[in-house]
Parts: C-alpha cells; sequence; structure tokens
C-alpha cells in the first residue's frame, strides 16, 4: 500500500477519501487523472463500522483504479489512533478490491475545506453543509495526489523517432484577458471557457484557500495550454501579464518618442504628441520642465499592450528621478547649475557625441566656454530650433532661426531647456567634465571629434576634417 505501481501512460481513474468519525468525503477524478471533483458523502454511526461496502460499489461503478486515502496525522506528524484505524481501513479495501491504495497526509485538508466553502457565497444554510466540506476535503487530498502523479510521470528523456512527447495537453499556449473590475466568479468563467479550468468548483475552493480569490490582478495573459491550478493562480495574482517592449533611444524628442508610444497604447500619435508637449505636463509630472522635454528616461521598457500613457510617463520619468541620487544632486550644487540645466546640457552633449568615450571631453568643453561666456555655438540646438536634422547644417539655417530662443549661434549660455532625452552616459558627463583646456571640437567621418584650445587650431582642424568628409564623399560617388 505503501508504494504502489502506477500506471505508466500517466492517467489513472482515482476515489479520493476523507474518512470522519461521522462522515465519509468522496471525490473522483476524470478519465485522464487530471482533474478532482468531489462526488459525495457517507454517513456512518459513531462507533459503527465505516460502509466499506458502498465505496466497494462505487469503486466498481466508475472502473477506479485507485484509491486515495487522507491520513488523519496528528498535526506534529505523528500516528494518531484515527489514523492507524484509516490505515487498517486501506488494507481492507485493498485486499477486497485488488487495486492499490495510496495514503496522503491530510492535515488541515478539512479546516482549508471549510474556509473554502464557506467563502463561496452559499446561502446562510448551505455554508454549514458539512457534506459539501467533508467532499471539497476529499477533492483537496485527491488534486494533490494527481498533480504529484503527472509531475513524476513526466518523461525526463528525448522519446524515440517517431514517438510523440508526452504531455498533458498539446496546446502550446492559451491567451485571455481578465478585464478591470472582473468579479473572481467572471474570472472562473474566463479561464473555464478558455479550457483552462475543468473543474470550476475544485478551482475556486484551491484558490479560497490560498486566499487568491481577491488578488487577480486584471490584464492580457498567456499560459501553457496543460498549465496547473497553482502555477495559473500564481500567474494571476503576480499580474504576469504579456508585455511587449518599448525602446526609447538616447536623444529622442517628444516628436520621436510619441509614435513608439502611440502604437503601444493604441492612443493616436498627435494625441500622444499633443499629451507629452503640453505645458502643463512638466508641472503634473514634477519635472524641472518647461516640457517634458528631456525627461523621458531612454531605456528599454515592458508594457501591457495598449496600457494608458500615464502610466508610460510615469514609468519613464521614474527612471529620469532615479538618476538623481542625493550625490549626483550635491555634484549639480557644487557646479552652480540647476537639474534643467545639468539636463539640458546632458542633452547636447548627447545629441553632439557619436563615441560614449568622448562625452566627458565634449563636456569639458561646453563647460569652458560657458564659464568663458563664449557662445555654445551647438548644432544640435539648431536642428532642434528648425524642427527636425538638417545635413548639412547650412549658414542660411541658422540665419533663418536666428532669434529662436535654443539657437546657441546666436543666444548665449544654455538654451531654455533640453533638447533631446539625455541617457546615463551624457547626463555623467554633465555632471563630470573632463578637466581640459579645450574650447573647440569638429567631427570627423570617421564618428570622433578633434578638440582644440584655440581659433587657429580649430580653424586648421576644420580644413583637415573637411579634406576627410570630401574624401569619404568622393568614394562613395565612385564605388568600390
Amino acid at each position: 500500500m505503501d508504494a504502489p505501481t502506477q500506471p505508466g501512460d500517466g492517467s489513472v481513474r482515482a476515489l479520493g477519501i476523507d474518512f470522519g468519525e461521522r462522515r465519509i468525503g468522496l471525490a473522483l477524478s476524470d478519465e485522464t487523472g487530471t482533474i478532482a471533483s468531489p462526488l459525495t458523502t457517507l454517513s456512518r454511526r459513531r462507533g459503527k463500522r465505516p460502509p466499506l461496502r458502498r465505496i466497494e460499489d462505487l469503486a466498481h461503478q466508475y472502473d477506479v483504479e485507485a484509491l486515495v486515502l487522507g491520513l488523519p496525522l496528528e498535526l506534529t506528524g505523528e500516528e494518531s489512533a484515527w489514523s492507524r484505524q484509516v490505515r487498517e481501513i486501506g488494507d481492507r479495501l485493498a485486499a477486497r478490491l485488488g487495486i492499490p491504495v495510496h495514503l496522503v497526509d491530510e492535515r488541515l485538508t478539512s479546516v482549508r475545506a471549510t474556509r473554502a466553502v464557506r467563502g463561496i457565497g452559499l446561502p446562510r444554510r448551505k455554508r454549514e453543509d458539512r457534506t459539501r466540506i467533508d467532499a471539497a476535503a476529499a477533492a483537496l487530498i485527491l488534486q494533490g495526489w494527481l498533480d504529484g502523479l503527472r509531475r513524476e510521470d513526466a518523461p525526463t528523456e528525448t522519446p524515440a523517432a517517431g514517438n510523440t512527447p508526452w504531455t498533458p495537453d498539446s496546446r502550446a499556449s492559451v491567451s485571455f484577458t481578465i478585464p478591470a473590475g472582473s468579479s473572481f466568479d467572471q474570472v472562473i468563467d474566463t479561464l473555464t471557457t478558455r479550457g483552462l479550468v475543468a473543474f470550476p468548483f475544485g478551482f475556486e475552493v484551491a484558490a479560497r484557500i490560498r486566499g487568491d480569490d481577491r488578488e487577480i490582478r486584471a490584464g492580457r495573459y498567456r499560459v501553457p495550454g496543460d498549465i496547473e491550478w497553482i502555477p495559473l493562480l500564481d500567474h494571476l495574482v503576480a499580474g504576469r501579464v504579456v508585455t511587449v517592449p518599448l525602446t526609447i533611444p538616447e536623444g529622442f524628442t517628444l516628436r520621436q518618442i510619441a509614435p513608439r508610444v502611440a502604437q503601444l497604447t493604441g492612443v493616436p500619435a498627435h494625441e500622444v504628441e499633443r499629451r507629452l508637449e503640453d505645458p502643463g505636463a512638466a508641472g503634473q509630472w514634477s519635472v524641472p520642465g518647461p516640457t517634458l522635454e528631456g525627461y523621458l528616461f531612454p531605456e528599454t521598457y515592458r508594457f501591457a499592450p495598449e496600457v494608458p500613457v500615464e502610466r508610460v510617463v510615469r514609468t519613464m520619468v521614474e527612471g529620469y528621478r532615479r538618476f538623481w541620487t542625493a550625490e549626483r544632486l550635491a555634484r549639480a550644487a557644487e557646479l552652480g547649475l540647476s537639474r534643467r540645466e545639468i539636463t539640458t546640457l546632458a542633452s547636447i552633449i548627447q545629441g553632439e557625441a557619436r563615441r560614449i568615450e568622448e562625452m566627458p571631453t565634449i563636456s569639458g568643453v561646453f563647460h569652458n566656454r560657458l564659464r568663458l561666456g563664449y557662445l555654445l555655438q551647438a548644432d544640435p540646438t539648431v536642428q532642434y530650433a528648425l524642427g527636425g536634422r538638417r545635413e548639412p547644417l547650412l549658414y542660411s539655417d541658422i540665419d533663418s532661426v536666428a532669434n529662436h530662443p535654443y539657437n546657441t549661434y546666436t543666444q548665449p549660455g544654455l538654451p531654455p531647456g533640453p533638447i533631446g532625452t539625455p541617457g546615463e552616459a551624457a547626463l555623467v558627463a554633465a555632471l563630470e567634465p573632463a578637466d581640459v583646456e579645450f574650447l573647440y571640437f569638429v567631427a570627423r567621418p570617421d564618428g570622433s571629434h578633434s578638440f582644440t584650445s584655440s581659433l587657429a587650431e580649430h580653424n586648421r582642424a576644420r580644413i583637415e576634417a573637411q579634406r576627410e568628409w570630401d574624401a569619404l564623399e568622393r568614394a562613395g560617388r565612385e564605388g568600390p
């Protein structure tokens, strides 16, 4: 009875039995040996023999291949007088039916079943219906044994060629949605309709025992088609919803971010852009402003499809806030710059740099120019004033926005706010500029820059860089 032989195909029709002094709860598994359902409750008189003949009749009626008996041990795990009687009853049933009998520790099973049945919302008179509680306890005992049997029976080796691997359910996955505000009954209906719960009452009992019935989270889910109840409940309580990535590259502007957020949320791009560029958004999200530009931290995020725009914005703003540790705030104060000014400078560094390792040096150039009162003359700020990139950037382009507050060729100091969303490396560079004497730099075709300290050196560097650009253009025209 302690080590019976189990069927080799992973399924068994079993009868679960919860022996009590006055009632005997019975549960039956389905023909696949997957789900346990309450069957009935038999009454017995105190001190009288249990109705074994009735149990035998039910075993024959349902072609039962195994019995699973709850063993009422003491809470310490020691044998009790009643558990010894149950062992004897098990021996007698095994001898009379000729089928294996399994003993399962049933400590607290009846208590859990009572709590579950009373929480289901039955009329008052039925909440105290002990017959339902005993049958539910038997179902819990049997379901636990069935789940263990399935885990043990799962193959650990690759099947021979031509054989189909063992799976409780051939479906790869099942998708479903739990709408916000759904009742637990509605959740069960959804799971039953999708074929994930074949025994709603038992699932409800299991959920209430665990206290999960009030913890289900809304969202879109995708789970294995053969998922068992407990892992399924774990998914629903943890909110492991289907998510999709949202990548915001460093340097993106609000206009570039808006279409990506729109695709994720299902909100039209023009509406997302309107919300992001709303003059009141900076105050709403408590960022330095003047708008949200520069404060939606660049990173790859994961969100549930059709998540609200506000949740996306909140998550990205929180990423920006996390950057600002107490040490970094103190460093900005040491430099005499505000968070907005550091972020604005970082966004310009982000726009200029093609190599991360050059960011501190570029930062050093801009810090030097600000200290000396020089115009920053940063091309990315003009591109921003123009509303998009112009390649090449011409003097006529710069003149066309001469009075624009973001044109650092004509306006002193930093622009009013960021020109894009800087990444962490650019923000760190703005706070920790390289200790250099450079005042100028010019871009080269390989993505690097030539740094110089005087205008004469800068002009020579520009001529040399232009030769490199011209050679690259000729090579492109001539082809390989």
